[in-house]
């Protein structure tokens, strides 16, 4: 999981011009996104994120 979140914030950083509150609102929703379909077991997450990265 926590991989995940390095590969978003990665992205996130390549954004230009991100206020603090828009960073924090992104890693928000990236952490909830991981919560969500970590429920259906290792892996589920990656196996949802993966055409996205």
């Amino acid at each position: 999981m926590a991989r995940m979140v390095e590969i978003g914030l990665a992205h996130i950083r390549d954004a230009n011009d991100l206020t603090v509150k828009e960073f924090t609102g992104i890693v928000t929703e990236i952490k909830k996104s991981v919560a969500r379909h970590s429920e259906y077991g290792p892996g589920a997450y990656y196996e949802f994120i993966k055409d996205f990265v």
